[in-house]
This record gives structure tokens, sequence and C-alpha cells, in this order.
């Protein structure tokens, strides 16, 4: 019988309900709690719905029952990577490595381990306190917009028919000039930051509030949620509740679409933060890296900042609290502390306090507190939402941050509500979308929403390369595929292809992961510049074995086309060399400039001819 539950779990799994496997898993464990291939798949399944504390305790009971079995210790490991806990991670992949040396793949994620750790550390070693604003140094005055831009201009106030264009432009994949970004989140910085941590907001007779959930880059979904429910208007208001970034692979457009909404209503349309509106889960689960390639370093900063400034809390209409994550390890926690608390003082929320427990913690069925099946904040039970709500005379508290079957739960006896916008999540769930329409009578009304189709690209697609990596997430059709270095050839690029066309397109995600050479701009991994050196320019350039001349002379590939015509008959990025070239893949733009004596070389010595240009002309064929 506990097999038969286990094959039931497996096949839940497999069809993407990931809570129905937990529940199959676990009634196969009260029947029999010795078999620990049980607890390794409902590890697997917990760390499917992030929760990644459960999975660490089944991978652990499982190691207890045999300290053999290799892939307790993997998983175990997967689950303490995503809590950003690799140094321990790094103990579990060595294991595996240790009874089972031939496991490739393990070994594979704890090299990936020890990457993330060298990383964690250069972050600490470069933050400094007081950092100067992103914004400083930049004159949007003198930023000029080409007159070849093809959208609605804006002037120095937000306007409804430059929200209606962005919007479509978006949806065709297209982006807003940089200037426009960095209005838009300069402006609602200032708006957030003036703000209370906690906005208390009243719902006029005539007005509807409709409160969301999280939203995860999901842009598509997002616009099927304002095709039913109707966009912000006067008589409108919306809420977003936290989690408008990562891991979906539009949050750049949602985060922007939000902003412009809160910058044009900003007394009717509001904004909680969430646990993914901050730095270190920004960094891992795609934010950073999907700002960088679509616009650069400056707007992730300028966001980073934003998101620090947004309130942590909404009260609506003294009856709902509204945040992102759940209630506190404290009982005498109240309204007033809330109110109290000076966000801006601490812009990051940290592994302990209020503001992380506002933004982590969940409930649980149990009364009570509980450790935290995700391994960061606690868990709360019934008890404790009856008690904070009947301290602060509410009737109920509205959180996010879970993914629900339905949309939407109501637990804890009416008075925990959670709420998720995004259906079909990272297009691997198969869960609904809601959100929660309030009217002047503060009656709750719950509405559900499926996901609809989206261009053809996945999520996940910035997430750090260590994370795709470690969970095997495939980000990426392209992989060097003949390691000679007479030939550079990338999947999905036809090879029959001699001209720039659209079928030689490389879009951001894929080029993240390559780089190309500053000089003659063939296209490879970083791995094998630094094992080969570049082949066209290595008697100059010392790649080879130099991590310090790679970062200088190569550069990131950034979206656009890619040739295989032989790079002597066209203009490519900043250089045309004026001899023959090693065949291979090449990039039609790179970006970065080399060192001046690098420069000096190549014009005196190798007749190598810089060619300054300002990135807004595509390249010809000489």
């Amino acid at each position: 019988m506990a097999v038969e539950l286990k094959n039931k779990g497996n096949k839940a799994f497999q069809a993407g309900d990931y809570p129905s496997a937990v529940d199959f898993y676990s009634q196969a464990i009260k029947l029999n709690d010795k078999e620990p291939t049980f607890f390794t798949n409902r590890a697997q399944a917990y760390i499917k719905t992030e929760a990644y504390g459960y999975a660490i305790a089944d991978a652990t009971k499982a190691i207890e029952l045999n300290p053999k079995l290799v892939k307790a210790y993997y998983r175990r490991g997967l689950a303490k990577t995503a809590i950003l806990r690799p140094k321990e991670a790094i103990d579990d992949f060595k294991t595996c490595v240790s009874l089972d040396p031939s496991n490739k793949d393990a070994r594979l994620k704890l090299e990936e381990c020890k990457k993330i750790v060298r990383q964690l550390a250069f972050f600490a070693a470069i933050e400094v306190g007081d950092e100067p604003s992103a914004a400083e140094g930049l004159d949007l005055d003198s930023m000029v917009v080409e007159p070849g831009y093809d959208g609605v201009r804006l002037g120095d106030e937000m306007t409804q028919e430059f929200i209606d264009d962005m919007i479509e432009r978006f949806k065709t994949g297209k982006k807003i000039h940089r200037k426009y970004v960095y209005q838009i989140i300069i402006a609602v910085k200032k708006l957030v930051y003036d703000e209370p941590t906690m906005v208390e907001v009243e719902i006029p007779s005539d007005v509807k509030l409709t409160v969301c959930g999280d939203t995860h880059g999901q842009y598509f979904d997002l616009m099927e949620l304002f095709r039913r429910n109707g966009t912000p208007d006067e008589k409108h208001w919306y809420l977003f509740n936290g989690d408008f970034v990562d891991r979906g692979s539009w949050s750049t457009e949602i985060a922007l679409l939000l902003y412009a909404y809160k910058w044009l209503r900003p007394n009717q349309f509001f904004l909680n933060r969430g646990n993914h509106e901050t730095d270190d889960m920004n960094r891992v689960y795609g934010f950073e890296g999907e700002c960088k390639a679509k616009y650069n370093e400056r707007v992730f900063k300028l966001f980073s900042e934003s998101f620090s400034a947004l309130a942590l809390a909404t009260l609506i209409g003294k009856k709902y609290l509204v945040l992102h994550g759940g209630l506190f390890s404290d009982d005498s926690v109240t309204l007033d502390d809330i109110r109290k608390l000076n966000r801006h003082n601490q812009r990051q929320p940290g592994q302990a306090g209020l503001m992380m427990e506002m933004l982590w913690t969940d409930p649980q069925e149990e009364n009570g507190r509980g450790p935290s099946k995700r391994g960061v904040g606690m868990q709360f039970g019934p008890d404790i939402t009856k008690k904070f709500c009947e301290k602060n005379g509410l009737e109920a508290v509205i959180r996010s941050h879970e993914v629900r079957m339905d949309g939407y739960e109501v637990q804890h006896d009416g008075r925990c509500i959670t709420v998720f916008s995004a259906p079909r999540y990272c297009d691997s769930t198969e869960n609904r979308g809601a959100y929660i329409n309030i009217g002047p009578d503060y009656k709750l009304q719950y509405e559900q929403f499926d996901a609809v189709p989206h261009p053809d690209i996945k999520p996940m697609l910035f997430i750090a390369a260590f994370v795709a990596n470690l969970f095997s997430i495939s980000t990426t059709t392209l992989h060097a595929q003949d390691r000679s270095p007479k030939q550079n050839t990338i999947d999905g690029v036809s090879h029959e292809t001699r001209t720039m066309s659209s079928s030689n397109y490389v879009s951001t995600g894929q080029a993240r992961y390559l780089r190309a050479c500053m000089v003659c701009s063939i296209v490879m991994t970083y791995a094998r510049f630094r094992d080969e050196g570049c082949p066209n320019c290595e008697e100059f350039l010392h790649l080879q074995h130099s991590q310090d001349q790679i970062e200088s002379c190569t550069s990131q590939v950034f979206e656009g086309v890619i040739t295989l015509a032989n790079p002597a008959k066209s203009w490519i990025a900043k250089y045309q060399r004026l001899d023959n070239y090693v065949p291979g893949m090449y990039a039609i733009k790179v970006s970065g400039q080399l060192p001046d004596e690098i420069r000096s070389t190549l014009e005196d010595e190798y007749r190598i001819q810089y060619i300054p240009r300002d990135g807004t002309e595509a390249e010809n064929d000489a």
C-alpha cells in the first residue's frame, strides 16, 4: 500500500502537481517511516514548492535511515544552496562524490557551490556603507532620446498615453528608452520613500480596491488579470503585495509598468515589498541579470534603492493587514510597532527582526510556532493569528508569498488569507492565479484566472548561472559543439547561413553564457577562452590562463544578430581586423573598452584598425 501511494506521488510530481505529490508521499511515510526513498522523494517535491527547510529535514531523515544514500545528500545540498547556505551544501556534495566517485552531476554541483561561496565573499568584500546613489551623476536633462525612437515620449509627468504605449511595446518585445526607465524609477523611489512603513487606506464609497499577490515576472498573465478585472483608474485602485520580480522572464516589464502606475496615481495605486524585492534574491533568481541584459547595471542599482524604500504593509479600512509574508515570532508586536519601524535604516531584511518576518514567514495548520519550511523565518499557527487580529482589531491578515493551487486559500478560521497571482507558476506548477476585490463595504470577493500563452521564452532565463547549473535549469540553447580551435558552433543557428539574418538571432538569455573577443568578436565560452585563448588574437592578447586578461579583453555578448560570414568582410563590434579569421561564430556587437596599451599594440603592430561606434547603427558588410 505504501509503495502504491509513493507511485501516485510520482505521477502527481510528473504532472506538476507538487502539493498532491507531497500529500501522497506523506501518506506513504505514515504507513512506512523506515523507507528512506519516501523521504528523498518528498524532499524533491518540497524543493519544487520552495519548502527548502522541509526538504532539508526530509533528506536528513533519509540519511539517518541510510547513511550511504547519495540522493539524500544531493537533495539536501540543493535545498541548502537555494536558501544561500552554500558552505553547508559543499559538505553534502563532497559526501556524494565520496560515496559515488563516478557521479559527474554531484561533482559539478560541488564546483558550482564553491563558486557561489567565492562570489558571496566577493560581494561582501566590496560592500561599503552609505554607498552613493546610482542616480548620482545621471543628467537626465542632457540625455537624448534618438529621433528614431518609435514610442510615445515622456515628459516630466507620467501619462496614461505613455503607459498604454509601454504596455503594447512590452507585448511585442520592445523596450522603452533607458532615459524613461531612469525617470520612472527615480520618480517612484521619491514617492514611496515618503510613504509610511504601513500605508493606511480607506476605500471611498464609489471605489473598488483589488489586492494582487506575487506576479514574478509573468507579464502576459498580468495582462490577463487586467483584461478580466480592469486596469487601474480613479475608481479602481490596486495593491500589489510584493514579489513583482524574479523567476519570470519579464520582470523588468512588470516592475516598470507597476512603477508607472504608481507615478501616475500615487494615492490610488499601492506597492508592498516582497522577499524578492531584495538584493540577495535578485542576484540569484534573475532580476539583476535581467536588468543588466535588457538595460544596464545602473538600472538594477536604481531598482534596488527603490525596493528598499517600498512600504512593508498596507492597512485597509482598519480591518485587513496586507503584508507579503506573515506574522511575528513575538506575540507583543502590534500595528504601532509596524508604524514605528524605520525601514530606511535597514535596506535589506537580514536574518532576523520585524522586516525579515514581514517578508518571509508562513502560516501552518498547527497551533503555536514552528520552524520554517523554507529554512528562512518561521511559521505561525491559527492561535497566533487569532491573538494578533484580536489585539489589533483586525478581521484578517492578507498575505502572499506562497503558491496556492486555486490561486488563494483561506486559513486560520478565516483570519489568514493567501493570494497568489502568478498562474502556472514558472510554467511548471499547474496552479490558477487569483486576486481579491474589496468594495466600500469591505467584503472580500475572490476571483480566479488561468495562465495565458506567452512568447516562447522560458522562465528562469536570467537566473544566476550557478543556480541554473545547480538545479539543472535549461536557460539557453547555446552550447559549444566543437572544441576544436578552428571552429566554434552554436545550436539553433543555421550553419548554412553566410550572412546576417533573423535566423542568426541570439537572445539575451543565451548571450549571457558566452563571451566575445573585443578584437575579433569571436564567440566562445569563458572556459574556452581560459583554456585555449582566442584562436585569432592570442599572439597579442594572451588570454590563455589569465583571468585578468579575459575580463579586460572579452565582453558580454549582447542580444542581437550573430553571423557566420567571414568577419574580415564585415564591420564587427568596435574593431576591424584586416587579415584572415578563424572560421566560427562571431558577435555583431560587444561592449566595453580595451585597455589603452592593447589598443596601441593592435594599431601599431598588428594592423587592427580601431573603429569607434556609438551603438546606434547596425553594422554593414564592407
